[in-house]
This record gives C-alpha cells, sequence and structure tokens, in this order.
C-alpha cells in the first residue's frame, strides 16, 4: 500500500457525521410512526386511510433497513480506523 495515505481524523471525523446522520434520520423516522400512529387513532378507519397508513409503514420499515447499512457502515469505518491506529502504534 506504498503511497496511499490516510488521515485518522478524517476518518473519526466521516464516522461522526455519519453517526449523527443516522441518529437525525432516526429522529425523523420515530416522528414519522408517531404522526401516523396519531392518523391511525384519529382518522384512519376508512379503507384510504388505512392504505395510507401501510404505505407509511412500509416506508418506515425501508428506512430502517438503510440505517441498518449505514450503522454497518460506521462500524467498518472504526474497525478500519483501529486496524490503521493499531498498525501505527506498533511502529
Amino acid at each position: 500500500m506504498a503511497g496511499i495515505t490516510v488521515d485518522i481524523e478524517d476518518m473519526k471525523s466521516a464516522e461522526n457525521q455519519l453517526q449523527e446522520y443516522i441518529r437525525q434520520v432516526q429522529l425523523n423516522v420515530n416522528m414519522l410512526r408517531g404522526s401516523a400512529q396519531e392518523f391511525q387513532e384519529n382518522v384512519g378507519s376508512d379503507m384510504y386511510s388505512q392504505r395510507a397508513i401501510q404505505q407509511i409503514e412500509s416506508s418506515i420499515r425501508a428506512i430502517n433497513k438503510t440505517l441498518v447499512k449505514a450503522e454497518e457502515l460506521v462500524k467498518t469505518i472504526k474497525a478500519k480506523r483501529n486496524e490503521i491506529e493499531n498498525s501505527i502504534s506498533g511502529f
């Protein structure tokens, strides 16, 4: 890997920014979930309302799957950063 440089601080920054992004999306998903529940309790008795609620729930599931992948990416970045830090400290 000669000629390749890695900035550990950039990796930490990317990791932190991705974690913040995940937190913000989770907050929005929770707000969406709460709104769907409130909608169902107040309005959702007809077929069209039920269909809309099902679509919201489907979207939430899809977003959550994407968040799992983002969390896996954070773990990968962290593991790689630790690996690099350990190799540097070994010199």
